[in-house]
């Protein structure tokens, strides 16, 4: 079976849940929209100031979305909150609600064009998820790893995308159809303990990742043509 694209996630502010698309714009700083925003900690004066679910795992329930997902650039965002209200991101009741969970005050920063993560994309298969579920004794879903590309391998074993780095990536066959170069292996931490659904630490799941994969599940990548990728897009290798 040829690899081939099984879902396309965007997450519009760091940490937050994010959106499942069926099709998504590839432009040099990465995902269009992907992460655009952040909270940062405001007391806090190290080289990782932003407010995460490794300080609020309840970050991980706060939904975020475009109100116009065509229109990233210059759509507003809307909040769904793990009480069920919806607020624009820029409002004071949600930056409020943000600081009670936290306890200590937080900031929105708006990056212009993303992203607030040192590598622009990240990319894992399902033979990695697969592979890491075995080794945990339960489903292990692709949200749990955040990648903004889930690639389906069929019954390839392992991490297939281990051998892609250094590798350029096409996806599909249209004049308009997104490149992006594998960089490197994605380094985890505690983060993908946490059941994105209900924010359950197992700490099994990166015992695991470190003892059976050197710390790393799925890959880094950075865009090397400009394009379009859609959910069913093949792959094929320059």
């Amino acid at each position: 079976m040829t690899p081939h694209v099984s879902a396309l996630y965007r997450y519009p502010v760091k940490s937050m849940r994010g959106e499942s698309l069926p099709s998504a714009n590839i432009i040099y700083t990465g995902l269009e929209g992907d992460r655009r925003f952040a909270f940062i900690r405001l007391r806090n004066r190290s080289r990782f100031p932003w407010l995460t679910g490794r300080e609020v795992p309840d970050m991980l329930k706060f939904q975020a979305e475009f109100d116009h997902p065509a229109e990233p650039r210059t759509s507003p965002v809307s909040i769904r909150t793990p009480d069920g209200d919806i607020l624009p991101l820029e409002s004071e009741d949600l930056r409020a609600d943000l600081e009670q969970r936290a306890g200590e005050p937080v900031h929105l920063l708006h990056l212009g064009k993303g992203t607030h993560d040192s590598l622009t994309l990240s990319l894992m298969t399902t033979s990695a998820l697969r592979t890491l579920s075995a080794h945990v004794g339960f489903p292990l879903t692709a949200e749990r790893f955040r990648p903004n590309i889930l690639i389906d391998t069929g019954e390839m074993e392992g991490f297939p995308e281990d051998a892609w780095v250094g590798k350029t990536l096409v996806f599909g066959d249209r004049p308009d159809s997104a490149q992006i170069h594998i960089v490197r292996p994605i380094e985890r931490c505690m983060m993908i303990n946490l059941d994105p659904e209900t924010i359950r630490q197992t700490p099994a799941v990166l015992k695991a990742v470190v003892q059976f994969h050197s710390e790393n599940a799925g890959v880094h990548a950075t865009p090397q043509k400009v394009g379009t990728i859609q959910v069913g897009d093949s792959l094929t290798f320059l």
